[in-house]
């Protein structure tokens, strides 16, 4: 999991990689800046320099020459100075935006191609605080606070030239004044960085909160708990709200310093350079010409120590995109790994040799897992909850890999192959139906974007949902809201097996994917999925047995294993754990609480 991961990156190292792998692609526009930042500090210095004339030629001197030469010199400068600062603002913020564009798409990219067990870990809000909290951030606090080093940089330099050409000495004693002040921020940053750490992880917290929440309004509603997830989401807020406070303190700290030192700074130019002035030892343009370039030179030297502060954040959040995108996923490509062929003639069974796994590294979910699907067979997975038969599809598709053991698709070892070449050959139906806020045969492209409409309403019919869709007024384009919300639960899951069956892909795993249907619906795809086997390899999970009468066989899994197999009268006759399994089933359809019905025992080891 990437938040576990902590790499020792320093704050050069983080700097260099921003400057190097994005700034980099955007060079011409950088660099454009750089020079429309240097006319601005140019133009700023030239403001300072100008009070020397003004005071000594025209004030002091009259002289009626400079009287027209001076206004005229200082509207050349402020619209220098204007086109300079449009020219490195455009350019410096296109650059910013490609940027952004850039880190979003890889790590979206990066997302995309982590294992499951990533997300099992990653919430959906923390994930999205990513796109937009974090590389929000590191734009505008590391690519924009990089760019304000430099202009402010720049402008201080330019102005520090003109106070060392009116006077060296008094600038030295100026720089040493600035220089105290440096010390306490880098001491600010480093625990402003801490806190900004903490802070956008409870923006992440913040945006899960949210998505729970409203994707389950219903329940909240229904269940009268407004005020308690009112509570829960001000205790979130709040502590937001303190670390925003606590970090917005760090950054006010180094003003008071500031402006403390420059008010001694001011006081000992004055006191110095008023005797010079009036010893004649130097002019009163001069002098204020100095003071001038002081006092410009303190926006850029006080901005550039607030930067600094500001910069921590932007370095957290690229620390933390960054180990994203350095951390392989666990369930990825061998270096060997070769393509399943496009076709197998005898079919795609599937295997598995004694297979171990675990989620977490100490239960077990599945234990010794031996079993072979014969290709072009429906095959059913039966047993109690948590026995292990979701965690079967799952390893199919490589969703995880297993600890101990060997899963073959054919006679290719699913680990030996490449993960896109394999789920080519999965369709897969889910008890928890995926639908997106789109079209509804958008939805149903999701299995293959290139497929024509006949092909749409073909596979429609075969999952039964071409009727209910041409009843609705707009048909195949009607969007369907978040999740499907505008559609019942047999609707969904119709639309999700049309999906699986666009796909035509060789083995198909239906994980109680007839649960939500009626009893009409679910007679018609059985037949159409009895037709479907000739050409496919059907695995079918499912809690009601009558749906898996006709299962060419049935695997009953419990604790992880295979305990029993065979087709459904065979079962039957065992009198073993799918024959509780049955019992209890006909119990409960015929609602007789009093007939007795033997527990489910784990089978001892």
């Amino acid at each position: 999991m990437a938040d576990n991961l902590k790499p020792h990156r320093s704050d050069y190292q983080i700097l260099r990689r921003v400057v190097v792998d994005y700034m980099g692609r955007y060079w011409e526009n950088f660099i454009g800046g750089i020079v429309c930042m240097l006319l601005v500090a140019a133009s700023t210095a030239a403001t300072a320099q100008l009070m020397q004339p003004i005071l000594d030629d025209v004030f002091l001197n009259k002289d009626q020459t400079m009287i027209y030469l001076v206004p005229l010199a200082i509207i050349i400068v402020f619209v220098f100075k204007g086109g300079a600062e449009f020219g490195h603002m455009m350019l410096t913020r296109r650059a910013s935006s490609f940027i952004m564009v850039d880190l979003q798409n890889q790590l979206f990219d990066t997302i995309l191609k982590r294992e499951i067990v990533f997300f099992d870990h990653n919430s959906s809000g923390m994930l999205a605080a990513r796109f937009t909290t974090e590389v929000m951030m590191v734009v505008n606090a590391v690519v924009n606070l990089l760019v304000g080093y430099v202009r402010d940089g720049l402008s201080f330099l330019f102005l520090l030239g003109v106070m060392i050409y009116q006077d060296w000495q008094l600038s030295l004693i100026v720089l040493l004044v600035f220089s105290l002040a440096y010390t306490p921020v880098l001491l600010l940053a480093k625990r402003s960085r801490n806190d900004s750490a903490t802070q956008q992880k409870s923006m992440g917290v913040l945006n899960s909160q949210l998505v729970e929440i409203f994707s389950g309004i219903r329940m909240v509603q229904s269940y009268g708990r407004e005020k308690e997830e009112n509570k829960r989401m001000k205790e979130t807020t709040t502590k937001i709200r303190n670390l925003m406070n606590n970090i917005a303190r760090l950054q006010a700290m180094p003003r008071p310093i500031m402006e403390g030192l420059t008010g001694i700074a001011i006081a000992i130019v004055v006191y110095y350079g008023g005797q010079q002035v009036l010893s004649g030892e130097a002019s009163p343009g001069e002098l204020f010409s100095f003071i001038t370039a002081m006092l410009l030179a303190y926006k850029p030297a006080k901005a550039v120590i607030n930067l600094h502060i500001q910069l921590q954040m932007g370095l957290t959040a690229a620390n933390n995109i960054f180990t994203l995108f350095d951390s392989p996923p666990a369930i990825k490509d061998k270096p060997n790994a070769y393509n399943l062929p496009k076709d197998d003639k005898n079919g795609w069974s599937l295997t598995f040799d004694q297979v171990d796994f675990s989620y977490d590294g100490r239960k077990k979910a599945l234990q010794n897992m031996s079993m072979t699907i014969p290709a072009h067979q429906t095959v059913a997975l039966v047993g109690p909850s948590g026995g292990g038969k979701s965690t079967t599809f799952n390893l199919i598709g490589r969703f995880y890999d297993p600890q101990k053991g060997r899963i073959t698709i054919g006679k290719h070892p699913i680990q030996d192959v490449t993960l896109a070449s394999l789920r080519a050959k999965v369709g897969y139906v889910s008890q928890d139906i995926v639908i997106f806020n789109d079209t509804i045969a958008n939805n149903i492209l999701f299995g293959k974007e290139d497929a024509s409409n006949d092909d749409i309403h073909r596979v429609s019919g075969k999952a039964f949902a071409d009727e209910f869709i041409s009843q609705l007024p707009q048909g195949y384009d009607t969007l369907v809201g978040e999740n499907g919300v505008l559609l019942s639960g047999g609707q969904k899951q119709r639309i999700a097996l049309a999906r699986a069956l666009l796909k035509n892909a060789p083995i198909l795993l239906l994980d109680e994917a007839t649960a939500a249907l009626d009893n009409e619906s679910e007679f018609y795809i059985r037949s159409a999925l009895h037709e479907l086997k000739r050409h496919h390899t059907i695995v079918i999970i499912a809690h009601r047995l009558s749906t898996v009468r006709d299962a060419d066989c049935i695997f009953v899994i419990q604790n992880g294993a295979v305990v029993e197999s065979g087709n459904y009268q065979t079962l039957l006759g065992k009198k073993g754990v799918f024959t509780q399994l049955h019992e209890f089933q006909s119990a409960v359809e015929t609602m007789d609480l009093n007939r007795p019905v033997r527990p489910l025992v784990a089978p001892s080891s």
